[in-house]
């Protein structure tokens, strides 16, 4: 607060008499309090604080008229005789600290107070050798502020908060009408983190007042007790059966404060009443949403540290007796352009502070653009990756792919390995946001050819060739080619302990982990994300570890311990959201939906897979719009609501098909057939109900082939128990008994047993043959009565 405040503070007297601090602030925000009040009369000379037990001292004070006077007044004291002593103790103002609750908004400040306070803090910051100035501190909102609360406490914390929330921001330079916004983000998290402090039905009733808003509080079902809740803490009144709510707590109407509000609370504080007054959509964060106070790298660290330092020997050596101007320049520039590649991967625009910096930079290498000399052709180069770095977001797509084709266009192939360097980097930044937004199988072969064409110009154990093979990794997976994947990731990993890269290391290591975990190689793959996520904690590296503790989390889903899989989920959706790590928060937000609707805790699920769709879209993240759709879609199957589902399914299964992806396109037949059968289990007719059976077989034999192909055993597995029993209930009981034993072998070879014999004892005893006279076989099986699925 030292920094916040000016030295000396305005006069505002509060008329001599007897005051209670609030109760709802804690001993150290009371304590903040006192101080506050105490520099601002300057009629009082002495500050003077005692317990309950010294106020019948056997000398009056001196001066008593001079005198502030604290006074920890204890507990079940008679009030008459507490007057009594307090009246024979004297001071001026006494300022009292409750013992016990003192429910309600007492009013005890004098309205000049905030104010005087307000104007302080205002002329302080204004001051050009604030210690903030360069941040353009002289811009804080204490008007706004002082709109939020009438609570000199929350004052001042709301407008630390502000400042901290941008001073995140410092790298990119601040934009002044920023300040709004910051401090309205900081309100609501101040409010969630203030309600939080409440437990239980009284903390559900009071968000659901607090969701309701003034205006709607009766119809929020126990708003006594939520009032109550409230009043404790100093942000209502009750009187009778009137609930008042606080200033701050009225804010709520504003969405940003409101975004901010509900990207703190955590799902338990919404009961449903409370949830019928969250508009739909409304649980995404708000624009301000998420604290940046863990500085977050790009995922390339190794690769663009490696580029620049490739870069500074190469200014270094082409700037020795060169012009001063030019040399300074390329420095700068080269400067700028190492800040730029440490920025959070998820802001997706730069303020204007810093674009006039990068545009300065680049005039500044203009005029040596066309001399042909090293230094000039060096400082082309730095303008060129400084137009690709500046582009960031899903909306600058196109202006990056453009960036990196001038890039290559500058690049020859007798150019320092520093130039080749630089081009690997942009390639392999950019190939990873072409790929995730990539809308069919012809762009994603694209970014494939382009990443292996630059990666035979790069060295081969260099970080620009291994983030390329990276991208090409992810690409074999995505088509399902699961071998080359597992091997281009191993020599991935190998290369970065070969440079000494534990966390681009790591990461690898949790890569090819996913792949074990996809063959049920539980253990092995427990093992390596266990060390990935030692490294992680080891190097403070937020964003990963909580990549990690998902990646353990399926793993402990898997196992089926959901309830220590969710705790995990929810931990890691923390960490990103106050990282502000949108795609990974997204997909945090999709996977506990996955589990809270295998609870049947449908409505939780959607709460969470609606933000999250909004989220992929915004980036134009195709993979994750797929996943996200088709969680929502066994969601609204399990509710019966079977035509939305089918909608769902069938948009993942045309985006499936248009980018080659198996493993996808396996999973939305599988949805699409247990679909069939459900339908076929409600309908009416003999000939609707075949139908709907048919159907199902169709699907499911396509999911079984798709899943068998790329070794995607969890799909296999279930599409070879519901196609088996879409073959029964067709009365095709020999196809059945057939396939069973077809599919047996290789079921138990992927350590699924217990679903083999499962299999074996359904058909065995609908044809009352013993399942082991089934002769298992390890051959591929026919699909016998395989329709065409519908695409």
């Amino acid at each position: 607060m030292s920094w916040l405040l000016p030295t000396t503070l305005p006069a505002a007297p509060l008329p001599p008499g007897r005051y209670w601090l609030p109760w709802a602030h804690g001993p150290a925000d009371q304590d903040r309090l006192v101080e506050l009040v105490f520099r601002m009369q300057p009629q009082l000379t002495h500050l003077v604080r005692l317990p309950w037990a010294a106020v019948d001292l056997p000398q009056r004070l001196v001066r008593p008229e001079r005198c502030l006077v604290v006074v920890d007044v204890a507990p079940g004291v008679d009030p008459d005789e507490r007057n009594l002593a307090l009246d024979a103790l004297g001071g001026a103002v006494q300022l009292l600290r409750p013992a016990e609750p003192r429910v309600g908004l007492d009013g005890w400040q004098a309205e000049h107070l905030r104010p005087a306070l307000a104007h302080a803090i205002h002329t302080a910051v204004r001051a050009p050798d604030h210690p903030l100035a360069p941040l353009g501190i002289a811009h804080l909102p204490v008007e706004l502020a002082s709109g939020l609360t009438r609570d000199l406490v929350e004052l001042v914390d709301l407008l630390e908060g502000a400042v901290a929330h941008r001073l995140q921001y410092a790298r990119l330079g601040m934009d002044p009408e920023e300040w709004r916004e910051s401090l309205q983000h900081t309100a609501g998290r101040w409010l969630a983190d203030r309600v939080l402090r409440l437990a239980g039905h009284t903390l559900q009733h009071a968000v659901a007042l607090l969701m309701a808003g003034p205006e709607r509080i009766t119809e929020v079902e126990g708003f006594i007790e939520g009032g109550q809740g409230l009043a404790r803490l100093g942000l209502a009144t009750v009187q009778r059966q009137t609930v008042r709510l606080g200033p701050l707590a009225r804010q709520l109407d504003d969405p940003f404060i409101r975004g901010a509000f509900l990207d703190r609370m955590p799902a338990d504080a919404f009961n449903e009443q409370a949830r019928r007054f969250v508009v739909a959509g409304e649980m995404a964060p708000s624009r301000g949403g998420g604290d940046l106070d863990v500085p977050v790298r790009r995922s390339g660290d190794l690769l663009w540290r490696s580029v620049v330092e490739a870069l500074e020997l190469e200014r270094i050596r082409v700037s020795e007796g060169a012009d001063a101007a030019a040399a300074a320049a390329a420095e700068a520039g080269l400067h700028l352009l190492g800040e730029l590649c440490q920025l959070p991967a998820h802001v997706e625009a730069l303020s204007a502070a810093l674009t006039d910096r990068v545009r300065a930079a680049l005039a500044a290498g203009e005029p040596f653009a066309l001399d042909g000399t090293p230094l000039a052709r060096l400082l082309h180069l730095l303008a060129a990756l400084l137009r690709f770095t500046c582009a960031r977001g899903p909306r600058e797509l196109a202006t990056r792919d453009q960036a990196a084709l001038s890039l290559d266009l500058l690049v020859r192939v007798d150019d320092p390995e520093a130039y080749r360097l630089a081009r690997g980097a942009v390639t392999a930044e950019l190939a990873w946001d072409l790929a995730l937004s990539a809308p069919d199988r012809a762009a994603l072969e694209a970014v494939d050819a382009r990443c292996d064409r630059m990666r035979r110009q790069l060295p081969p154990r260099s970080a620009a060739a291994l983030s390329l093979q990276g991208v090409v990794a992810w690409l074999a997976e995505r088509r399902g080619d699961l071998g080359l994947a597992e091997t281009l990731h191993a020599e991935r990993l190998a290369g970065y302990e070969a440079l000494g890269a534990a966390r681009e290391a790591a990461v690898t290591r949790g890569r090819l982990a996913r792949l074990k975990v996809g063959r049920c190689e539980l253990e092995a793959a427990e093992a390596d994300l266990t060390a990935a996520v030692a490294t992680f904690e080891a190097l403070g590296a937020q964003h990963d570890l909580a990549i990690g503790q998902g990646d353990i989390a399926r793993l402990r889903a898997r196992q089926g311990r959901i309830h220590e899989a969710l705790q995990l989920h929810r931990q890691r959706l923390k960490v990103l959201e106050r990282l502000g790590a949108r795609r990974a928060r997204a997909q945090a937000k999709v996977d506990i939906a996955r589990l809270l609707a295998r609870e049947k805790r449908f409505d939780e699920a959607l709460a969470l897979l609606r933000p999250a769709l909004e989220d992929f879209e915004h980036l134009r993240d195709r993979q994750g719009e797929g996943v996200a759709r088709g969680a929502m879609a066994r969601i609204l199957a399990a509710r019966g609501e079977f035509d939305e589902a089918i909608s769902l399914h069938r948009h993942a299964l045309r985006a499936a098909r248009a980018l080659g992806e198996p493993a996808v396109e396996a999973d939305a037949r599988l949805a699409l057939g247990e679909l069939e059968l459900q339908r076929a289990a409600r309908a009416q007719q003999d000939a609707g109900r075949t139908q709907h059976l048919r159907a199902a077989r169709a699907e499911l034999g396509s999911a079984f082939r798709l899943a068998q192909a790329v070794e995607h055993v969890d799909t296999l597995t279930e599409a070879a128990a519901a196609y088996a029993q879409a073959l029964m209930l067709l009365g095709q009981m020999d196809d059945a008994r057939r396939f069973v034993a077809a599919v047996s072998g290789p079921l138990r070879a992927a350590s699924r047993v217990a679903v083999a014999q499962a299999l074996e004892a359904l058909v065995g005893g609908i044809e009352g043959v013993a399942p082991a006279s089934i002769p298992p076989t390890p051959a591929p099986p026919a699909l016998p009565g395989e329709d065409q699925g519908e695409g």
